[in-house]
């Protein structure tokens, strides 16, 4: 018999490895701008009007609120802001997911079930990966829908309201957090009246409906609100259908199930930079180990759920294949829906929102075939799953040997950490940044206390005469050094500008990464002399 304790035991293992590989190296590589996008509700501008008589807005952008900086608001205050205070609760968070999500498949299948999704889901790179950045942002979309579907599960076998009102209110919590979530409502309810319609249509009662919009408005109450003020602009601004970019958004997808898809997207790869020595025993260890498993870039996930879908006729007449059925149908529908939007599904972020639901798949199949012995499933089901949590683990070990060896991107560097110390301390009344990413995160480290300007050179006539007064008031430029610019040829460009107003650079100050390489640079100007 699988009992409910070693379940647990698997349970508490699998988070743990969650928590292991979540923390390592967590100030590894430094903090993106759009990772820090919080920090504009986090330290707004003074006289902002917000929520509650507070000046924190309701709304980040036009599809992103702020509930994700709520919940991050007395971490803040309690520290100093850093990548810890950023990234741990990220990673806290998505460790209950994986708790949530054994629960979940306890409630609707078995023990057995859930301990397989459990640790599938704890080493998923790609899970990993952009839960601990969370530069989407998903974590909280994760935690919305699982919580949700746990709360909606409860109500339907123990019929008490307050799970409904409960599970409605985190999906309304989810479309405030991000817009998108109305993608997981559409699929979930897609997916729950095609497999399960007697069980739905058993619990829509006039009162259920009631409870379940009330509790649903409440929780999105910010984002209608907003909406309704501003003529619903997320869905006139976010929402335009585009011809399907297929092939590309298929591949996004399958790099996505590999793991591979974060892949010189957040560190440098080895073509970008010469690897440096290592600080630290530890760090020497993870390189060293990854090396002697000559770096894996490839989960066997995508095999895993080719082959749950050829077993799915030996599960058919077995509770798992209704729990099959709704992963794929929910996996579908939410890609679908990213197919046809315009400007969607071309990045990890957005097909990662299929996840968890996707690995209800195999999760559902493998302890369904470890029952058949004809199939031999008591040996087929464990070997299956120990070979795709160690190819998850392997390939996370080389994301983790890549930060070390090579540090990160120029959006990602870790120079983004003395730049911020040093320009809070500098004497100027505005910070002029001139690329782009470098805003939200230089706000975020410096707890909005250094004042900010965003000072395109793209070289128009509004540009040029806005930057000609700026050049009057001894500004700071802050941008990337040559060759890492994010605008391409921005710094040949300010040069040129400075010199048609009669200035030149006096002072350059550059900001090293943690692999001793300039990334970020400050500069100050002067007028020529005549």
């Amino acid at each position: 018999m699988f009992s409910r304790s070693l379940a647990v035991a698997g349970l508490v293992i699998s988070i743990s490895l969650f928590l292991l590989t979540g923390f390592a190296f967590l100030d590894r590589p430094g903090i993106q701008t759009d990772e820090a996008l919080i920090a504009r509700a986090l330290f707004p501008a003074t006289g902002t009007e917000g929520l509650l008589g507070s000046n924190v807005p309701p709304m980040v952008m036009s599809y992103v609120g702020s509930f994700k900086a709520l919940l991050w608001k007395p971490v803040v205050a309690l520290f100093t802001p850093s990548a810890l205070t950023l990234r741990a609760p990220a990673v806290l968070l998505a460790a209950a997911t994986v708790w949530l999500f054994f629960h979940l498949l306890a409630r609707t299948l078995d023990y057995r079930a859930a301990l397989i999704g459990a640790i599938l889901l704890a080493t998923d790179p790609s899970y990993l990966f952009t839960s601990r950045y969370d530069w989407g942002p998903v974590v909280l979309q994760h935690v919305c829908l699982l919580g949700a579907m746990v709360a909606l599960v409860h109500f339907y076998q123990r019929g008490r309201r307050l799970f409904l009102a409960g599970g409605f209110l985190l999906l309304g919590l989810g479309v405030w957090d991000k817009a998108l979530f109305l993608w997981s409502i559409a699929s979930l309810a897609i997916a729950t009246a095609v497999v399960f319609p007697y069980h739905l249509k058993k619990v829509l009662g006039l009162r259920n409906v009631v409870v379940a919009v009330l509790s649903f408005c409440a929780g999105a109450f910010p984002f209608l609100q907003y909406n309704v003020e501003n003529g619903w602009i997320t869905f006139r601004e976010n929402t335009a259908i585009e011809k399907p970019a297929v092939a590309d958004k298929a591949r996004v997808l399958r790099v996505t199930i590999e793991g591979s898809g974060l892949f010189g997207f957040f560190f440098r790869e080895d073509s970008e930079a010469a690897a440096t020595g290592t600080a630290n025993l530890i760090e020497k260890a993870v390189v060293a180990f990854n090396d002697a498993v000559k770096r894996p870039r490839r989960t066997l996930s995508g095999y895993l759920l080719l082959a749950c879908a050829l077993l799915l006729p030996a599960v058919w007449r077995t509770p798992a294949r209704a729990a099959v059925l709704f992963s794929l149908l929910f996996s579908l529908a939410t890609w679908l829906q990213m197919l046809l939007v315009r400007g969607t599904g071309g990045g990890i972020h957005h097909t990662i929102l299929l996840w968890p639901v996707l690995l209800i798949a195999p999760a559902a199949t493998l302890a369904s075939i470890s029952r058949l012995r004809w199939l031999g499933g008591p040996l087929l089901a464990p070997v299956a799953v120990v070979a795709a949590v160690a190819s998850n683990l392997l390939v996370t070990s080389t994301y983790l040997s890549h930060l070390i060896r090579n540090g990160g991107k120029p959006t990602w560097t870790e120079a983004i950490y003395p730049a911020a110390e040093t320009l809070s301390k500098m004497d100027a009344p505005y910070i002029d940044i001139y690329d782009w990413g470098l805003w939200d995160n230089l706000w975020f480290l410096t707890s909005g206390q250094i004042r900010l300007r965003y000072s395109p050179v793209h070289t128009t006539p509004a540009e040029v005469a806005a930057l000609a007064q700026i050049f009057e008031n001894d500004p700071i430029f802050v941008g990337f050094v040559d060759g890492s610019e994010m605008f391409p040829e921005v710094n040949r460009r300010l040069n040129e500008v400075a010199a048609s107003f009669g200035y030149v650079v006096s002072d350059r100050q550059t900001f090293l990464d943690s692999h001793g390489r300039p990334v970020i640079q400050a500069l100050r100007f002067r007028r020529q002399s005549p």
